[in-house]
């Protein structure tokens, strides 16, 4: 009996290695260009926004509008198509800060702050996270309703290098998903940190 009680709590250990495996590799194997491949639209046509003062640069379609962010040194750009689907670029001052950390405590604000701006209810649908060449990725959307009525569908992109964080928050009418969702991810792919 103490036999079948040990063999049985090391194939439970076994098992729960296994498990703990097969998720971290899933966590650190995550690739953005390769989240992005099937749904990438870019063209020759896309402007490229730069910001020198930050280090990065990313393309955007030549249609869609961009506004500078002006005197406040968070907001980078606001770029929109319409009034349906935009994306604003901020910047944080990263230095000793956890990029994980970082993410977890962002989308928790942003996500009160939705819900208190518009009272509101929002879900997380997805989360996905990556790291290469010493840039830190994060990818999560949600669905939102507001109080008004209106559905939205939110995109956040985070990036890290060094001390400097990049974020992107975007926002698309629910049913402008289909045909709003690539094209926001393939600004996100073409996203880059610039020396």
């Amino acid at each position: 009996m103490k036999l079948k009680k040990i063999f049985f709590i090391v194939l439970l250990i076994i098992l729960i290695a296994a498990i703990w495996l097969t998720y971290n590799n899933k966590q650190s194997n995550f690739d953005p260009q390769g989240f992005f491949t099937d749904k990438k639209i870019t063209d020759s046509n896309w402007k490229t926004f730069t910001d020198e003062e930050g280090g990065f640069k990313f393309k955007y379609p030549s249609d869609w509008m961009m506004e500078d962010g002006g005197e406040n040194p968070m907001i980078r750009a606001d770029i929109a198509k319409d009034t349906s689907v935009g994306l604003q670029a901020r910047m944080f001052n990263s230095k000793n800060v956890d990029f994980d950390d970082f993410a977890a405590d962002y989308i928790n604000t942003f996500k009160n702050d939705m819900i208190t701006h518009w009272n509101g209810t929002i879900r997380q649908i997805s989360s996905e996270s990556s790291s290469s060449n010493n840039v830190n990725f994060n990818r999560t959307a949600f669905e939102f309703s507001r109080n008004d009525g209106e559905q939205w569908y939110l995109l956040e992109y985070l990036w890290k290098k060094e001390d400097k964080i990049i974020t992107f928050q975007c926002g698309i009418a629910i049913d402008k998903v289909q045909e709003f969702e690539p094209v926001l991810d393939s600004i996100a792919d073409s996203f880059g940190f610039v020396e």
